[in-house]
């Protein structure tokens, strides 16, 4: 049981590295506690039975760490405390757990506290001990014997509180939100934390029935107990649960922040960022073409004296030049992302702007709309711009490579507790499943040959992850493209 345990804590600190490594990984911090105190429990309920019984384990690297913590026994009493500890530690994950599941919560996070602070109190054996002298005085009190003859139901009652509660916050937040990949993410910590919570019962209840908080009956000790299968098949058990959760975390890849892309990814990239580049520069490379034919006709001109053609080709070349320009100019400045100073933004008003900004084709119609005129996020007022001015000019080229005859881009913008939602609709030629996940980079773009593609969206996933945000694309061949917008809520 003891190995069980120590194996068991080995998963929780690898969650740990990630969740501290990784950002908005706040799910896997909560995974990582539960774990934990799961196996917190498990270490002392293992030496409070080989304390106060004649414990086997059909596993010798399991015998061998009993007997090392053998060396420095611990009396039954301080067993018991570091039990209720145990407990009250994985009381206490649950707690953590509301606070971050349910924001503004500080009512519920000091009644949660409080009680935990009670059942310690209650099933303290000094505590049992003078109510026990009392009983047997004279001196007791009935609401004392009321709790004391019910303690058993009450700390049951307790338990079932904090295994409860978390998973109906959760519960709570799926139907509230409105963001996918946060229901998926809930669900997935909701499957996790059942499944942390039946191994828990298990501890308690099965593997370990014997001890119950306070009850410290000296007089039965030794218990018998010679079966060395019922130390073994709990191993055995916890080890389905590592690899159930793990399964689960693999599988269905949550949190958005695991996610690691394998070397043909990475080679993809590299192709689509060469093949894109090897378009840009083609392009310019026709551009100069031009412009040497352009010199050439000015030269037989000058010799022939045929200035109206001169005054021609001179005002194409300016023509030429300035939108080559304008594509290296816009290049540089979303590809080089400088250092900016976050401030309070209003999404509805940089919007606004946004739209405003764009040259907008009169037979496409936009609608903005925003659930409150104040929608605050931290950020910086001219990227964040700059950020809707690339997403509508996204969804103008994907409508003018459509022949329908109603083009709409929709954006609306609404807030869901502690995020910020900015969704992007266009009803233009879409984006084909192979795209999907690789037009955020550099130079990967669905456009046209003939168009510097490639830079926009790039510019816009780097800003939105600079913010602490995410974005999401959804999208159907010739249907509509969604992009959908997360940012954090700023409120101050």
């Amino acid at each position: 049981m003891l190995i069980s345990a120590l194996l068991i804590l080995l998963l929780p600190f690898l969650f740990l590295i990630f969740s501290f490594g990784k950002r908005n990984n706040k799910h896997l911090f909560l995974i990582s506690i539960y774990f934990i105190s799961c196996s917190v429990l498990l270490v002392v309920s293992t030496l409070y039975t080989a304390t106060v019984s004649n414990y086997n384990s059909g596993i010798a690297l399991d015998m061998n760490l009993l007997f090392f913590f053998r060396q420095k026994p611990l009396h039954v009493v301080t067993l018991s405390r570091l039990y209720n500890l145990s407990v009250a530690l994985f009381m206490l994950s649950a707690t953590i757990s509301v606070l971050v599941i349910k924001k503004r919560a500080q009512l519920q996070l000091v009644s949660l506290l409080a009680i935990i602070t009670l059942f310690l109190y209650l099933n303290d054996p000094n505590t049992t001990s003078d109510v026990f002298i009392l009983q047997y005085t004279g001196n007791n009190k009935p609401l004392i014997n009321v709790i004391y003859n019910n303690l058993g139901t009450i700390n049951n009652i307790i338990v079932c509180l904090y295994l409860g509660f978390p998973l109906y916050c959760i519960n709570q937040r799926i139907r509230n939100t409105k963001i996918q990949f946060m229901v998926k993410n809930y669900r997935i910590l909701s499957i996790c934390m059942l499944i942390i919570d039946i191994y828990f019962m298990l501890i308690l209840n099965v593997f370990f029935k014997t001890i119950r908080y306070s009850n410290i009956d000296l007089a039965k000790l030794p218990i018998e107990r010679t079966d060395s299968y019922i130390a073994t098949i709990p191993i055995f058990i916890t080890f389905l649960l590592i690899f159930s959760v793990i399964f689960i975390l693999l599988y269905f890849k949550p949190f958005n922040n695991l996610i690691i892309k394998p070397r043909y990814s990475v080679a993809n990239n590299m192709k689509n960022t060469s093949n894109n580049l090897n378009m840009i520069l083609h392009t310019y490379k026709n551009a100069f073409i031009t412009v040497d034919r352009i010199a050439s006709t000015i030269n037989d001109c000058l010799a022939n004296g045929n200035d109206d053609t001169i005054k021609s080709c001179t005002k194409t070349l300016n023509i030429i030049s300035a939108d080559q320009l304008d594509k290296i100019n816009k290049t540089l400045f979303l590809t080089r992302i400088k250092d900016f100073t976050s401030t309070k933004v209003n999404i509805a008003d940089t919007v606004n702007l946004a739209v405003n900004e764009s040259k907008i084709p009169e037979n496409i119609k936009v609608t903005v709309t925003s659930e409150s005129p104040i929608i605050n996020v931290l950020g910086e007022h001219f990227y964040l711009k700059e950020v809707f001015k690339n997403l509508i000019e996204n969804s103008i080229t994907a409508l003018e490579q459509t022949d329908k005859e109603e083009k709409v881009i929709e954006i609306k913008s609404y807030t869901d507790d502690e995020f910020v939602i900015i969704e992007v609709f266009d009803n233009g030629c879409g984006i084909y499943n192979k795209s999907k996940s690789e037009i955020f980079d550099l130079y990967s773009s669905s456009k046209p040959k003939k168009e510097c593609g490639g830079i926009g969206l790039y510019f816009v996933h780097n800003i939105i992850s600079l913010l602490n945000g995410e974005i999401e694309v959804s999208s159907s061949v010739n249907e509509y493209t969604l992009f959908l917008i997360i940012l954090p809520r700023y409120d101050k």
